[in-house]
């Protein structure tokens, strides 16, 4: 089905949320804390454009409402039946259909405003302003430093280091550029290590940029706890209703100063845009002889994750 570009006359007029960032940045301790207020409804990572748009624009509308069912948008045997949505088409149609589903979910918990965290919100802010155009957006960015540590380390992202201050540079960069062509009063940008440090303050800003009043409820864990949106949530990060910690911040200065002078080689540019400073004399580029070292410790981890382990858990089953 090919885009109409006479579509969208009508798009919805929620101003909702979207939050976006680069892995391992804060997204989720984000879209915690602004769950937590009693006027927003802020989802873990439900998506919109992927993987919503492909399944429209393939199979159509009811399939859009089957996967919704199956990521807990809509239950039991809830469809879209307005009349408003049916007269709807193209794009227009399915910008009504997400807003319908999130409305929904929203209106449950008794709150007027919903909104979604996803990372690769990042390569997707010129699509999302344009199918809801009074979103806010909500950049969270992290130290590149501190994000190529720590999601180096994860299962499912970068395989190195150098890979992921790569990666962290391209959304960072990319971002910034597509959020400066919106207009001020769309987007709001938020650093990690700030929100770590005064999180009254931010969330303060951060409420004012949306519209709504500060609720200091959100920063007490019990009161978050509350908030349960879905077990996957609760699996993948069972340490967010805890308490901020303000220590993790520095805990990349550990590492071996090589290293991190790799990933302030790649970032600087971007980090000196954010007031992250250089603590190495890095160079203009990574060495040859690293850049053949980070090569093969990515494809042995590919190795790992992509055969050996499915091997391994294969024979344990």
């Amino acid at each position: 089905m090919e885009r109409r570009s006479d579509t969208l006359v009508e798009a919805p007029q929620d101003a909702c949320i979207l939050i976006l960032g680069c892995d391992r940045s804060g997204t989720t301790l984000l879209q915690n804390l602004l769950n937590a207020h009693p006027e927003m409804m802020i989802t873990y990572e439900q998506g919109i454009v992927y993987p919503f748009e492909s399944v429209y624009r393939e199979q159509g509308a009811e399939a859009v409402a089957q996967l919704a069912r199956a990521r807990g948008l809509l239950e039991g045997v809830e469809t879209f039946n307005e009349d408003s949505i049916r007269q709807c088409r193209g794009d227009q149609l399915f910008a009504h259909l997400m807003a319908e589903l999130f409305r929904r979910q929203m209106h449950k918990q008794g709150k007027r405003i919903w909104g979604d965290k996803r990372p690769d919100y990042t390569t997707q802010v010129p699509r999302l302003a344009q199918l809801f155009p009074n979103a806010f957006f909500i950049h969270i960015v992290r130290d590149p430093r501190a994000v190529a540590f720590s999601w180096a380390k994860t299962d499912w992202g970068p395989m190195t280091v150098y890979h992921a201050a790569e990666v962290w540079r391209k959304r960072v960069r990319e971002a910034r550029l597509a959020l400066e062509r919106l207009e001020p009063q769309r987007s709001i940008s938020v650093r990690f290590e700030e929100l770590t440090e005064r999180p009254d303050s931010v969330l303060t800003q951060v409420c004012t940029a949306i519209g709504v009043k500060y609720d200091a409820r959100m920063l007490e864990p019990a009161h978050r706890k509350k908030s349960r949106l879905n077990e996957r949530l609760e699996r993948l990060h069972p340490l967010r209703n805890q308490p901020i910690q303000k220590k993790i911040k520095d805990k990349w200065l550990e590492n071996p100063k090589v290293i991190i002078s790799h990933i302030e080689t790649i970032c600087h540019e971007e980090m000196s845009r954010w007031g992250y400073k250089p603590v190495t004399s890095f160079g203009s580029k990574v060495p040859l002889i690293w850049r053949a070292v980070y090569r093969t410790l990515s494809r042995g981890r590919r190795s790992w994750r992509c055969k050996v382990r499915p091997l391994l858990f294969a024979e344990r089953r």
